[in-house]
């Protein structure tokens, strides 16, 4: 008897099955990128790999084609920021283009322009530390804090100690932590406070492997509200750090909102006890006109983009920008170099060393371009210098949390205040000469001169946008 070789004659019929089930798969994530992708480029490339990549191309897009970082955050139960608008004359002449720029800013943000505020600004971070702490001793009813990093250092313990001692005396303070930035190898503060029976929260944290995503969801927000009356906002982590820093004291009805987004982000971050808001006192204490931004990958659209985008089309005579870290997307590298090109002048002041040698190296290559076309880039000596500012001829402030990086504008959870204020737009221009006086500029046609290795290299570090 002789032996039939072993044929799997079944493969022939699922043939048919795998081709049919493969076309579905490419037909659902064809219509998924379609419905989804706004950019056709993306579009385009996508739909090729998924039918020209039986199976591979599907896996493919499924994996790192759906934006799963901004579909968990909406999928969160943030309430959108609205407020109902307060009543303002424009600040503006009918005809101007900042009248429309105002407009553009309460369509974006859901936000009113609040006038009768106060803004005092405090420079170096022992400075801004001792008058936040100066505050917490004089507490009467309320403390709100929402930071991003609180270190349990020298400056982080005294402010702690404060907090306490004014729990102790009866005041309600509640802390509300970031679970990135103070997560396991950085909870030595969280566990001093509950020893002390203060339990702060920390925004989305979990340490399960199956909630990592929520990692790059980070609330990146920087505030300390007192009795309803001060807020503190800018730049500054609570902490002991060698870095140049630039903070605001605000005293008016702009706390309001700011105690409003804080109480927002205190509910989502523990659906058991749910903080109702507060009118604080709204008493006006200044001349500032200002608006609060919020922004974060829960909202519908990028609010601080559009605003920074409105802002650089309104300018007739200067842009300035202070940020620690510069490598935005081409769509606000696009906003300078139309502004550049109507004859604005340009000035950017970063560090000439940051705390991440890789963001330095793609900064350099996205700078590139703006030193070409006539913008004045400042690289600024001494300690790394953390603010985050920008003006706009001299009538236009926006200050807060937010980096000129993809993180700040797709992926955190920000605040930022846009301020309506000559005087105060004064004394923020000249703080900025301040910084340029320190600073080196950077020579027009810098990148010529720079090695082959090296401009390879910061080409590299520039395809990392989407995630520094």
């Amino acid at each position: 008897m002789i032996d039939e070789p072993l044929v799997f004659y079944e493969l022939d019929f699922l043939n048919p099955f795998l081709g049919t089930i493969w076309v579905l798969l490419s037909l659902i994530a064809s219509v998924d990128i379609l419905l989804r992708k706004s950019e056709p480029r993306s579009s385009l490339l996508w739909l090729a790999l998924v039918w020209l990549s039986p199976f591979f191309g599907v896996f493919l897009y499924f994996m790192f084609g759906i934006n799963r970082i901004s579909n968990r955050a909406r999928q969160l139960s943030f309430s959108e920021f609205q407020f109902t608008p307060e009543t303002l004359e424009p600040l503006s002449a009918k005809t101007s283009a900042w009248t429309s720029f105002e407009n553009l800013g309460q369509e974006i943000t859901g936000s009113p322009l609040v006038g009768g505020n106060h803004i005092d600004i405090l420079s170096g971070n022992e400075c801004i530390h001792n008058a936040m702490i100066s505050a917490v001793n004089e507490a009467q009813s309320s403390i709100l804090v929402s930071t991003y990093i609180f270190r349990r250092d020298r400056l982080g313990l005294a402010l702690a100690d404060e907090l306490l001692a004014a729990k102790n005396r009866g005041v309600d303070v509640r802390v509300l932590l970031d679970g990135f930035g103070n997560s396991v190898y950085r909870s030595g503060i969280f566990r001093y406070f509950r020893k002390y029976n203060l339990t702060p929260r920390r925004f989305l944290y979990s340490v399960w492997p199956w909630r990592m995503p929520l990692l790059n969801l980070r609330n990146h927000r920087k505030v300390l509200i007192v009795d309803g009356e001060t807020t503190f906002t800018g730049s500054v982590n609570i902490g002991d750090v060698k870095n140049q820093e630039t903070h605001f004291r605000i005293r008016g009805p702009i706390t309001n909102n700011v105690g409003a987004l804080f109480d927002i982000d205190w509910t989502e971050s523990s659906a058991s006890d749910v903080l109702e808001h507060k009118d604080y006192v709204s008493e006006k204490s200044g001349a500032s006109t200002l608006r609060l931004i919020a922004s974060g990958p829960n909202l519908k659209r990028e609010n601080l983009r559009w605003i920074i985008l409105g802002a650089m089309g309104s300018a007739v005579e200067k842009i300035r920008i202070v940020t620690p870290y510069f490598v935005p997307d081409r769509g606000l590298i696009s906003g300078i170099l139309l502004a550049r090109y109507r004859g604005i002048n340009v000035d950017i002041v970063i560090p000439k060393k940051s705390n991440y040698f890789f963001v330095d190296w793609a900064s350099r290559r996205q700078l590139k371009e703006l030193s070409e076309a006539g913008c004045q880039i400042y690289l600024q000596n001494g300690p790394f210098d953390h603010s985050k500012l920008m003006t706009v001829d001299g009538r236009w402030a926006l200050f807060g949390s937010s980096n000129w990086d993809a993180r700040s504008l797709r992926l955190n959870f920000e605040m930022d205040l846009e301020c309506h204020d000559p005087v105060f737009c004064d004394e923020l221009d000249t703080l900025i000469d301040q910084k340029v006086e320190r600073s080196e500029n950077l020579r027009q046609n810098f990148y010529k001169d720079r090695s082959t290795i090296l401009r390879i290299r910061d080409s590299i570090a520039r395809l990392a946008l989407p995630y520094l």
